[in-house]
């Protein structure tokens, strides 16, 4: 029984160590199998306990807790099929970058919910691109140490259809 908790510690000390001993701006190869999506924006790699902020784009949230509009969870669903559809199409490639946080936040619940940010290519193209490109995403660009205002356009075109 203490071995198994032994084991069980140093495992996790292990896991949360990688997670912040991340190698930023190069571009690893990653397969689909690897990825668990869990809205147009946000992944994790198996193994892995930290979820990945796709950055450059926002998507809209597929819960009714997190989302703004009854719209936004409709959209929300379609942008998380399309990524799941864009993962199966070709090679993939991640590269984490620094997340815009306050210095001394990172890798807490301070800086962007505890997730680690990052880049996604399919075939060479920007995962963010492709999916503002078809109407699942909007522009969303953070600088320095913050981030502007979450847009969130599907809400405002619900409201002006009412």
């Amino acid at each position: 029984m203490m071995r198994r908790l032994l084991a069980g510690g140093l495992m996790a000390i292990i896991l949360i160590a990688g997670a912040a001993a991340q190698t930023y701006d190069v571009p690893i190869s990653v397969r689909n199998s690897e990825i668990r999506v869990f809205d147009g924006d946000t992944i994790r790699l198996k193994g892995d306990p930290v979820s990945i902020r796709l950055v450059g784009f926002n998507t809209p949230e597929t819960s009714q807790r997190s989302a703004a509009c009854p719209a936004e969870i409709e959209h929300g669903k379609r942008a998380r099929t399309r990524l799941r559809e864009l993962l199966s199409s070709g090679p993939l490639t991640l590269t984490y970058v620094r997340c815009a946080c306050r210095p001394g936040t990172h890798g807490t619940s301070d800086c962007n919910h505890g997730r680690a940010c990052g880049t996604l290519r399919v075939r060479g193209a920007d995962i963010g691109d492709l999916l503002i490109g078809e109407g699942h995403a909007v522009p969303y660009a953070c600088s320095g140490t913050s981030c502007p205002k979450l847009p969130r356009p599907w809400c405002d075109a619900a409201k002006a259809n009412e």
